[in-house]
């Protein structure tokens, strides 16, 4: 286990490469909610959410599709194993089958705020679509018939949850400062600890590959990456704004992206835990060389972050613009920490 350090005292290095603007806008309808950008299944292609629509990009022909026309604006967004999802600040929610087309769901859950939307793979084989509410809880359902699982009742109201590769835990932030972890079981999903590492309420969490680690981040700034197996700190440090997203790339590339409230996305070492890379998104110079803590000047909402499958392509999204960086993978697969600037 790492000790506490502060973000300036990390080590400089570069992981991303030279960086690609594309002229496809993005939406936020929610101040704090920022995860609206989701990987296709390959390389070149992502999702993303303006006004009420949800697109695909292509950045090889730079060309963007229509996904899905909404009847409310959707402040949540997430796509995988082949759905796309959306939510609403009314409960509204909108669950798509891309492989046919098909709708599956169009409706309400609620009435509150849906947070979030995550989707993964249950032991069982089941595919589960979890809806993070405004009303203290966390909605699961099964896709693609949208039979309701479960409905997991939580302290406060959840931003964000993701459940681990193995399907065996599901860890979740709110409005409220502890990350929670529930055990699966078979009805459910059963509160059975949480650990306290910040002083302002959750925005997002995330597993890594091999389910080995958990991280939150915060809205004071705070990212704490946890051991799963023991529950030892692995790694605590504060960002100089608000955090809003944090997504782990896949092994053995290890890196942890983490996006702020605006213009700024830092890039961790998912090894040693003591270097980074800060990625200046409206560096004129178009390159990610800037890897110290350089921050003021012009400022811009950042709408999400996500690696590509492969975790050799970064994308970003903003409301005027959506950008890549390209990961250096032959260091990383090397096992060599970076270049150091």
């Amino acid at each position: 286990m790492l000790p506490d350090m502060s973000f300036d005292e990390l080590e400089a290095v570069k992981f991303a490469g030279s960086r690609v603007t594309y002229a496809r806008p993005t939406s936020i309808h929610h101040w704090q909610l920022r995860d609206l950008i989701s990987p296709a299944d390959n390389e070149y292609e992502f999702y993303c959410v303006h006004d009420q629509r949800i697109y695909k990009y292509n950045a090889k022909t730079r060309e963007s599709s229509v996904v899905s026309s909404l009847d409310f604006s959707a402040n949540s967004m997430t796509c995988s194993l082949g759905y796309i999802a959306a939510g609403g600040t009314h409960g509204e929610l909108e669950v798509r089958e891309l492989s046919s087309n098909t709708v599956r769901f169009k409706g309400a859950v609620g009435t509150t705020v849906n947070n979030a939307l995550h989707i993964a793979a249950h032991s069982n084989g089941e595919v589960r679509l979890f809806v993070c509410c405004n009303d203290n809880s966390i909605k699961v359902f099964r896709l693609p018939d949208m039979q309701n699982v479960t409905t997991v009742r939580c302290p406060c109201p959840i931003n964000y949850t993701a459940l681990s590769p193995d399907s065996s835990t599901l860890v979740a932030v709110g409005d409220c400062h502890p990350t929670y972890l529930y055990h699966t079981t078979p009805t459910g999903y059963r509160l059975f600890t949480s650990f306290t590492a910040a002083e302002d309420v959750g925005m997002c969490c995330a597993w890594n590959t091999h389910g080995s680690l958990f991280a939150s981040c915060h809205q004071d700034g705070a990212v704490t990456v946890w051991d799963h197996r023991s529950g030892a700190t692995v790694t605590h440090i504060h960002l100089p704004t608000a955090a809003r997203c944090v997504k782990f790339s896949c092994a053995p590339l290890d890196l942890l992206a983490v996006s702020e409230h605006e213009s700024t996305v830092t890039l961790l070492d998912a090894r040693a835990w003591n270097s980074k890379q800060v990625l200046q998104l409206l560096d004129s110079s178009n390159t990610a060389g800037l890897a110290g803590s350089r921050r003021g000047g012009p400022s811009k909402d950042v709408s999400g972050v996500a690696f590509t499958s492969s975790g050799q392509r970064l994308w970003v999204g903003m409301e005027d613009c959506c950008l890549s960086y390209d990961i250096d993978t032959v260091r990383r697969r090397t096992f060599s920490v970076a270049n150091i600037l």
